[in-house]
């Protein structure tokens, strides 16, 4: 089950973009519930996967970022 405050929690911490609108779909489908079912969930699971493809570029450049950082501070002796 994904409860709807956790939903609720993320989007108030979003600012205006993609990320937010997406979320906003998202705790859209609660409609009167507390939570929905994530298993077998075929709406969820495309609204999610939407999530993934616009926040992926950005992973990818944070997980660079700390990959050098690491490397940075090992190569120093920190």
């Amino acid at each position: 089950m994904l409860p709807k405050t956790f939903v609720n929690t993320l989007l108030s911490k979003c600012q205006d973009g993609q990320v937010k609108s997406i979320l906003q779909q998202i705790f859209e489908l609660y409609h009167d519930e507390n939570a929905v079912d994530i298993l077998e969930n075929h709406f969820l699971n495309e609204k999610l996967m939407s999530l993934a493809n616009v926040m992926s570029t950005s992973l990818v450049l944070a997980n660079k970022l700390v990959a050098e950082n690491v490397k940075s501070r090992v190569l120093n002796g920190y």
